[in-house]
């Protein structure tokens, strides 16, 4: 019996869990690019103790990074719907990481232009760990794939 109770609620636990995950998604998918950049900038703000000048100048930037961002999204979410997405062959896929490669390039010398150097170190080391906790996690997802595909 206990084991019951424990099995239901560790299903449980984990539905809710899986639930909060997808609404946070939608949540931020649905957010405007306004709201987008607005929460960028709040917490670049807190984080870098950006003055008022910076935090006008980086939220231009965010605005504009959002819309991009946001209309590659619509794109992409339109091929899905119609079925008309394909997966990128290798070449396209190196072409999208050079494409990124540069816009983050500009970034950051955009960036380096309205921080200060310590604000710009703790923004280079704060990108840094971001971008280690997402390849961390495709490579996790990544390994939970092969592992299904295994069983």
């Amino acid at each position: 019996m206990k084991q019951l109770v424990l099995a239901v609620a560790l299903c449980t636990t984990l539905v809710m869990a899986a639930q909060t995950h997808k609404d946070y998604k939608n949540e931020k998918m649905n957010m405007t690019v306004e709201e987008i950049a607005t929460k960028r900038t709040e917490k670049l703000t807190k984080t870098l103790d950006l003055n008022e000048t910076q935090q006008e100048q980086v939220m231009q930037l965010s605005l504009e990074s959002a819309e991009k961002h946001k209309a590659k999204w619509e794109e992409a979410k339109a091929q899905h719907e119609n079925g008309t997405w394909e997966k990128p062959t290798p070449e396209q896929r190196s072409e999208m990481q050079n494409k990124m490669a540069e816009r983050q390039k500009e970034l950051d010398q955009k960036m380096k232009g309205i921080l200060t150097e310590e604000q710009h170190a703790k923004w280079r080391k704060m990108k840094d760990r971001q971008a280690k906790r997402l390849k961390k996690k495709r490579y996790n997802k990544r390994m939970d794939h092969n592992k299904r595909m295994d069983e």
